[in-house]
Order: structure tokens, then sequence, then C-alpha cells
């Protein structure tokens, strides 16, 4: 999951957070922007400062024409005001005019150079065109001209936590938290980095007080459910999941973690339902398909290939897909002329994954290939040569094609290298080698 830990910030060009999920806090927001805070000028305003009140209302209302309207008649009223500049900028973000943003932030920068928040603006626009080094450079200027600004410093530890400079990012976030220690979305971001430096119980802290100080926020129980499959407690992971659901009931990755649990409890047909919910609520998204056609492969072969063809044409790259249907294919002795087509896609997608090869070896000896099953078993065996049922497959087609001495060695090598229950096929491959003379 994405960690950006609050919204899009108004006036301020943040990144966005990813799709169905919600922001961390309304402390987040810029005050005049919080729930329940009034964004109209009040009797002492200024010309420009109403306009630019009206503008940040509409833009609240997302309005972004009248929100426009509102910034521009500010600037008329103050040419040099920077926050106007910045709020112009926000409505051409949000209205997908990323260079019409970045000439604003520019002209704010250059306004007010003194100006933490125009810096930070300038420096979330360099992060999102894809300029970190810049970005950097800029969110650095924006910390160092407000000791007291949040928002740059957690922006800069997301920056370079997704550069994996977790050290950095870490110190940054705890910044942030020495400023404000009730910001829910610093702990979070913070709690994510500490989990990907291999902290894990800190990180759990944290997130834990994210989730205690907003616990209407999905993403803090979600990155724990996250946290605890991952130190193997699938109960715990369980636990957390259900509490992100039960506050985004169609957040996806929720879904999608919660259906990897129930099939690792051995519940597929519950963790089938979670994926078919995450893919409708996510329609182009391959990876529920791929999770139904892997789950449903063992038992309910007709699901699964509809499955597998579903998410390839959502994503043609995925070469496991095709490689799963060509093993459905041969096991349900279909049609191998197809078969060995997914197969050889599998492998051409990705050369370097020893199953592929073996998929087509296996599929080029039921076709009676058995030169060219050799030839793709060998390769198998090469990129994994301490895997004993690629081994066996080897063994299998060298004595067909005669070579019982190669045969007999491999099968040798493959009884040598794992337990007998880390071999599926060690009873046959067992008979095999007997037929062989041991």
């Amino acid at each position: 999951m994405h960690t950006r830990s609050y919204l899009p910030v108004v006036i301020l060009l943040a990144c966005a957070l990813p799709a169905g999920a919600v922001p961390l806090e309304s402390k987040s927001l810029p005050p005049q922007l919080r729930p329940g805070a009034p964004a109209a000028a009040t009797a002492m305003s200024t010309p420009a400062e109403a306009a630019y009140q009206l503008g940040l209302q509409a833009i609240v209302d997302n309005d972004l024409k009248a929100a426009g309207r509102h910034f521009e008649a500010s600037l008329r009223h103050d040419p040099t005001s920077a926050k106007a500049m910045l709020g112009l900028a926000e409505v051409a973000f949000r209205d997908s005019r990323p260079a019409d943003a970045g000439r604003w932030i520019q002209r704010a920068v250059a306004a007010a150079p003194q100006s933490s928040e125009a810096h930070a603006s300038l420096g979330r626009h360099l992060a999102v065109q894809g300029k970190p080094r810049e970005a950097e450079a800029a969110l650095r200027k924006a910390a160092s001209l407000d000791s007291r600004a949040v928002r740059p410093r957690i922006d800069l530890g997301d920056l370079l936590s997704g550069q994996g400079r977790q050290v950095d990012a870490i110190a940054f976030y705890r910044q942030a938290l020495v400023i404000d220690p009730q910001h829910a979305g610093a702990h979070y971001a913070l709690g994510i980095a500490l989990a990907r430096q291999g902290e894990p119980a800190k990180a759990q802290a944290e997130l834990e007080q994210a989730a205690r100080l907003d616990p209407r926020n999905p993403l803090p129980p979600m990155a724990l459910a996250r946290l605890h499959a991952g130190r193997n407690a699938p109960d715990q992971a369980m636990q957390a999941v259900e509490r992100a659901l039960a506050l985004q009931p169609g957040l996806v990755d929720g879904l999608m973690l919660r259906g990897d649990l129930l099939a690792a409890r051995g519940r597929p047909t519950d963790a089938i339902a979670d994926y078919r919910k995450a893919a409708a609520a996510a329609p182009k998204q391959a990876l529920p398909q791929l999770r139904i056609g892997m789950v449903a492969q063992a038992d309910q072969p007709d699901i699964a290939m509809a499955a597998y063809k579903q998410a390839l044409a959502l994503d043609a790259g995925l070469a496991v897909a095709y490689n799963n249907l060509a093993m459905l294919a041969l096991a349900h002795k279909q049609d191998l002329a197809q078969a060995e087509a997914w197969a050889r896609k599998a492998v051409a997608i990705n050369p370097k994954v020893a199953d592929f090869h073996d998929t087509l070896g296996w599929v080029l000896r039921a076709r009676g290939l058995t030169a060219k099953s050799l030839v793709a078993l060998q390769q198998a065996a090469k990129l994994a040569p301490t895997n004993p049922e690629i081994l066996y497959h080897l063994a299998a087609v060298q004595a067909e094609s005669g070579d019982t001495g190669s045969a007999r060695r491999t099968l040798k090598q493959a009884f040598s290298l794992n337990p007998p229950a880390a071999f599926p096929s060690m009873a046959e491959a067992k008979k095999l080698l007997a037929r062989l003379g041991g």
C-alpha cells in the first residue's frame, strides 16, 4: 500500500492518496479548512483576503471554477499574494493541469522567497513530476524556513522513505511529532518507515497510536494487518483487517488481504468471495482475478481458468497467469497446443523463472516432444538446481530419452536435497529410480 499519510492539503499541493483511502485527520488541513471552521471573510478582511477566503470555501465545495475566479480576484487586489498564487496552483493541480500548477508555484516562490508554504508546494510539485532531488531540496528549504512547520517534514519523510532512505525519513517524522505529538499522519508514516527498517515492535506502537488518534480511518489498522501478516501472526492480522473493513467495507487492500488470510486458513470459498468484492470495487485491477484463479485452481478449474483469462485481459504481462493456464490445461487433458502456447508466453515474459520452464517442459513431454521437453527442463534445473520436483521432471524425461545414467544421477541429486515432506513427487521418483536400478 502507498504510504502517504494524509490527504492533499488545499493550497499546498500534496500527492494523492491511493484510491479508496480516506484522510488520516482533519488536523492535516490548514486551520481555515478544518471541519466546522468558517471560510468566509470577516468584516475586518481586506478585499484580497475576502476573495481568498471565498476561494478556499470553493475548494472545500469542490467548485474549481469558482475557486479560480476568487483566487484571481484576490490576486487583482494584491498582485504579490503568494497564497492566492498557491490557490490557483491548487486549482490547476486538481484540474489536471500540472504545468499551470508549476508555473503558479514558481510565481509564489518568487513573490515570497521566505515562505515555507511556497517552498513546500514546490517540493511536492517536483516530487509529483518525478524530480526527487529537486523536491528534496525545496522541502528542506521549507522546513528550514519554519521550525514549527509539520507538513514539509512529513513530506520529506515520505519522499525519503519512498527512496529506501528509512533512517533519514524516520528522523523527519520524529521532528514532526516533536512539533505536534498528536499528528496521526506522522505516527502512521513513522510506523510504515519503521516496519520497512525492520523494527516491527516500534512500528506496531506507532501504528496503534495513529489508530487511537484517528479511529475512523482504515489505513492504520490496514497497515497493522500487513505488519502482523508479515510477522506470521495471522490471527492478529485478521483482527486488524476486520477493523479496517468495518470502517471502509469496500477497501480493496483490505478485501485482498482478508482473502489471502482466509485462503491460508483453508477457506477458499470465503477467500474467493472477498476477491470478487475487490474485483467489483476495482474492476480495472488484475490482481483480484489472479488470486481467484490461484485459490480455485485445485478444485474449481473452470472458475480458475476464467479468472486467469480475465486477469490477462486486464494485464497481458502476467506471466504466472499464462503458466497456470498451461498447468490447468495439462492437468485436465485439454488443448495441449494451447497449453504450450501459454507456457511459452510465460517463459517469454519472464525467462528467469525456473517453474515456467518446468511447466513448458512438462507440457512438451505430454505432447510427445521429448527432445524439446528435455531442453526446457534442463534450463529449469539450471535455474533451480536445488528444486527436487524440477529435478524429478528432468530425470523422467532423461529416462524416456534413453539416458538412464543421467536420469539416475539426477534422481539421486533430488533425493539428497530435501526431506520427503518437501518433495511432492517423491513416491513416483522412488519408483523411477527402482526401475533404473537404483
